[in-house]
């Protein structure tokens, strides 16, 4: 018995194909996200304000004390898109942001972005 219910768990673990594009987690609409440093993940971050259309966000300060980003400007703007290799979600320009080996955290790619925590990393 015991067999049976470790080898169900792990069939349903499984990993979805690479190259599947998951449907967004989130809804068009307004929410607030924290826009948090890679090289310091435990500090809180900077309140943004994220605006979803579609796969369209845009990202703007909400952090009236942010001396990097001051309140009302544009931090990043351009299409979610699904990298497939790194399985995260990327703000993207080109389409071929969707297959680049350096996106997320200090690279010089795309920002990735975590659409269920609501967080986007940067560096």
């Amino acid at each position: 018995m015991t067999f049976r219910l470790i080898l169900f768990a792990c069939i349903a673990c499984l990993p979805t194909a690479v190259n599947a594009d998951p449907s967004l987690p989130i809804r068009s609409g307004q929410y607030l996200f924290q826009l948090k440093d890679a090289e310091f993940p435990r500090f809180p971050g900077v309140s943004v304000r994220v605006t979803i259309s579609g796969h369209h966000i845009k990202v703007t300060s909400d952090d009236a004390s942010s001396t990097l980003y001051p309140k009302g400007e544009i931090v990043d703007e351009g299409t979610l898109m699904w990298h497939a290799a790194t399985r995260q979600w990327i703000i993207g320009e080109e389409e071929s942001d969707k297959t680049r080996e350096d996106v997320g955290d200090c690279s010089a790619g795309p920002r990735s972005v975590d659409l269920v925590r609501k967080v986007i990393w940067t560096c």
